[in-house]
């Protein structure tokens, strides 16, 4: 379902080549939410992506503030399609891909001064990023980091996870600590999704897909809990869940094929920490040291640190401004 892109710019126009050209729900969601961030630009100039000059182009990809190359390589990707489907479908006035003009040293120039400013991701940028990672285990386990799925050590909240504390029908994840201490959080539809193919999936697809070879693909074992590893037929007397070293072993290998080089847990887990502050401020007009520390009690965390949080929301918001 897309009725959460009915505010797009030209929005029947943009829910049609969503549906033709995307048959995956999750991508279309995905997708359709880069086009629901250009609308802005769009409402700006009082035109549709595919009229749009050169100069507008490049503004409005600058404005998408994306960090790193492969993010804003995958959106002028998707923008290209678009336009390019407009122009078969008799939409474009100029008969232009303004967008198509841009090369890929153009594009590196565009994020440079971002990324030298700005480390932290967005929500719709985690969900980009999660698109071109074929196993959907692998896409919880960023997906669940950034909601905020963590706990105090050893990752003991996501290694604890099981398919059991995953309700579906109310969006919503039951966590325990090592230590037997629970909490309930809500998460929003595509998490859901993501959680839902991780729960089914019964290979891993080494290699992001791409592993040769008779282990390429092997059976991941049976177990209830949602991030588990491969079965190495020596199941007896180990422990199920993902060990903490596998966490960080598969960070290694979303950097290397995701391109982003200083991806890590720490980073996608306070990045949604951000986004809590942000959200706050955002609907009060400001947060205060309340704030920060019940954002660390929901989260599970000690909330004297409160003002670790506190600095590093000023300093990213600082970082944001003089970009």
């Amino acid at each position: 379902m897309l009725k959460n892109f009915t505010g797009l710019y030209n929005s029947d126009q943009k829910l049609r080549f969503l549906k033709e050209e995307y048959p995956n729900e999750l991508t279309r969601k995905t997708y359709g939410s880069l086009l629901l961030q250009l609308t802005k630009f769009e409402e700006f100039y009082k035109k549709d992506l595919c009229d749009f000059s050169y100069s507008e182009a490049v503004d409005s990809l600058i404005g998408l503030r994306k960090k790193t190359f492969k993010s804003l390589d995958v959106a002028q990707t998707i923008i290209v399609k678009y336009i390019n489907w407009c122009m078969n479908e008799g939409y474009s006035s100029t008969g232009i891909n303004s967008f198509k003009l841009l090369n890929k040293e153009d594009l590196q120039k565009l994020v440079h001064q971002i990324a030298q400013k700005e480390s932290y991701f967005t929500r719709e940028e985690i969900f980009e990023m999660v698109v071109d990672i074929v196993n959907p285990i692998d896409k919880a386990l960023i997906i669940l980091l950034f909601e905020g799925v963590r706990g105090r050590t050893e990752f003991e909240e996501l290694r604890n996870l099981k398919n059991s504390d995953i309700f579906i029908s109310s969006n919503t994840l039951l966590l325990t600590r090592d230590n037997g201490d629970q909490r309930v959080i809500s998460v929003e539809d595509r998490s859901i999704e993501i959680l839902m193919n991780a729960m089914e999936q019964e290979y891993y697809h080494k290699g992001n897909g791409e592993g040769t070879g008779v282990f390429a693909t092997p059976k991941l074992r049976e177990t209830d809990y949602l991030l588990r590893a491969s079965d190495n037929g020596k199941n007896m007397n180990i422990d199920e869940r993902m060990a903490v070293p596998s966490i960080n072993t598969r960070f290694r290998a979303f950097r290397s094929f995701t391109g982003i080089s200083f991806l890590n847990p720490t980073l996608v887990f306070q990045s949604g920490l951000l986004e809590k502050c942000s959200i706050i401020e955002n609907e009060s007009g400001n947060i205060e040291p309340e704030n920060y520390r019940q954002i660390y009690r929901d989260m599970n965390l000690d909330d004297k640190n409160w003002y670790n949080l506190k600095t590093m929301y000023e300093m990213y918001k600082k970082n944001i401004a003089s970009v």
